[in-house]
C-alpha cells in the first residue's frame, strides 16, 4: 500500500509528460529567444580602436542595444534602462555588462557627449560586414530587425532572451525582475 502511494505522484508527472501538456504561461516578463541561438564571432572595435571579436564579451551576462552613432533619443533611452538594470542588481552588478553596438560610425565624434552619462557601457563599431552579420543574428523574425530591443546574451555566448524598449516603467520593471532571477540562480557568468 504504502508503494501504491508512493508511486502515484511519479505515474501522474509521467502521464503529464508523455500527454504533451505544458503550461500555458511562464514567469518570465521578457521575450524568451526560441530556440536560443548562439552568436557567430564577428570582429569589432571600440571606440578607441582597440581591436576585439564579440567572443570578447563572453563570460559575463551582456544587455545589447544596436544604434545609429547620432544616438537619437532612442538609443538614449536603450542606454538610459541598461543603466538601470545594471545598478539595480547590487552585488550581481559585477556579472553583468552592458554593450552598444553601433550600425554605424557616421558621427561617432559627437558620441561622448550623449554618453556622459553611461559611464561602465562599452561602446562598439565593427566593419559594416561585421555589423550586419551581428544584425542578422538579432533578428527574431525574419526580415525584421527590431531597433528598440534590449537583448541578453548568456555567458556562453547564446541569445536567449529580449525585450521591447517601453517608456512604462512596469514592463522595463519586469525585465528588471527577469535579469534578477537569472543571476540569482544561475551559476555561469
Amino acid at each position: 500500500m504504502i508503494a501504491l502511494v508512493t508511486s502515484i505522484p511519479f505515474v501522474v508527472g509521467a502521464a503529464i509528460y508523455f500527454s504533451g501538456w505544458r503550461p500555458a504561461a511562464t514567469g518570465n516578463h521578457a521575450d524568451l529567444v526560441q530556440p536560443v541561438r548562439p552568436i557567430a564571432d564577428v570582429p569589432l572595435q571600440t571606440l578607441d580602436g582597440k581591436q576585439i571579436k564579440f567572443s570578447d564579451l563572453h563570460k559575463k551576462w551582456t544587455m545589447i542595444f544596436f544604434a545609429e552613432s547620432s544616438c537619437p533619443e532612442q538609443c538614449q533611452q536603450g542606454a538610459f534602462a541598461m543603466r538601470q538594470i545594471h545598478m539595480a542588481q547590487d552585488k550581481e552588478a559585477t556579472r553583468l555588462q552592458r554593450v552598444l553596438i553601433l550600425r554605424d560610425d557616421a558621427e561617432v565624434g559627437n558620441l561622448a557627449g550623449k554618453l556622459a552619462d553611461y559611464q561602465g557601457m562599452q561602446v562598439v563599431v565593427g566593419p559594416r560586414d561585421s555589423v550586419a552579420q551581428l544584425v542578422e543574428q538579432f533578428t527574431l523574425q525574419p526580415g525584421n530587425f527590431e531597433s528598440d530591443r534590449i537583448y541578453l546574451v548568456d555567458p556562453m555566448g547564446v541569445l536567449m532572451m529580449s525585450q521591447k524598449l517601453d517608456p512604462d516603467a512596469k514592463v522595463m520593471g519586469g525585465f528588471l525582475k527577469d535579469i534578477t532571477h537569472l543571476l540569482k540562480y544561475s551559476w555561469i557568468g
